[in-house]
């Protein structure tokens, strides 16, 4: 019988983790043509970062998991900006709308670079 795993038991692992795989600052160039500079693990987007899209758009902000999540404002290639707090990709207006959606199903990675700080 395999035991789910206890709320304290996920902590302990996250912890874990953090110390052994930490982010570093990097830039990133997709196949695309979007690009990225920020944290990342493993060519992964997490933490602060700026991702610029080919079309001129820019999300400046938090990234969970490669996509944009927690605070952050994207402002699009029209110059309209949305700032706010994002989930998953997803920014949600007043009425809980899905305004923007962020996911870049096609994003390659090209070339991940450390950056010197």
């Amino acid at each position: 019988v395999i035991e789910p795993l206890r709320s304290k038991d996920v902590e302990e692992r996250k912890n874990y983790w953090k110390h052994i795989v930490h982010a570093e600052l990097c830039h990133i160039l997709y196949s695309n043509g979007n690009q990225y500079t920020g944290n990342c693990i493993m060519s992964i987007r997490e933490g602060q970062g700026v991702l610029t899209y080919k079309n001129g758009s820019i999300y400046k902000g938090e990234f969970c998991n490669n996509l944009p999540h927690g605070k952050g404002t994207f402002v699009d290639a029209s110059n309209h900006a949305y700032e706010g707090t994002w989930n998953y990709g997803y920014y949600y207006n007043e009425e809980k709308d899905v305004v923007i959606d962020l996911f870049e199903p096609d994003e390659i990675v090209e070339s991940c670079t450390p950056v010197s700080q």
